[in-house]
């Protein structure tokens, strides 16, 4: 069974959500979407909309194109990390693939870690000196702790 997330109140982490996942999207890809909108959990949520749409490996490409692109737009391209980006579109396929639930909002709700403890899924996987190497910053590594498949 699928939960309803309900918003109360809109908070900025949620306030990407006042965008439906085409608007989100392109918005995104055009760097037009404010940068304060985009958090942790729309990071994730990108990641939802690849993962619709591609295999784990294409969306993990296309969404770290991507925040590559809108982080050069926003003038901050040296944030850009590949394997962090990579996992993460790993992390969200898995919690995907676990799930009966078919909305992003929904699988948030039924696995709050990935907004509460997302340091701790990715840390499951890689040592904190693998995840935080300058290798992995600029070529995707992977896990040394436990493999994604």
């Amino acid at each position: 069974m699928c939960f309803s997330l309900q918003h109360p109140k809109t908070t900025p982490v949620q306030a990407h959500f006042r965008l439906d996942d085409d608007t989100f999207e392109r918005q995104f890809d055009t760097a037009v979407l404010p940068d304060e909108l985009f958090t942790h959990e729309a990071h994730l949520r990108l990641a939802w909309i690849q993962l619709e749409r591609n295999t784990p490996t294409k969306a993990a490409a296309k969404v770290c194109t991507q925040i590559q692109n809108y982080a050069s737009s926003l003038g901050q391209a040296g944030k850009f990390h590949k394997t962090l980006t990579t996992a993460s579109v790993y992390v969200v396929a898995h919690f995907k693939e676990k799930s009966k639930c078919t909305s992003f909002k929904d699988v948030l709700t039924e696995f709050p870690q990935l907004n509460s403890r997302f340091k701790e899924l990715l840390l499951s996987h890689y040592s904190q000196n693998e995840l935080h190497s300058d290798k992995a910053r600029i070529k995707y590594q992977e896990p040394d702790l436990i493999p994604f498949n």
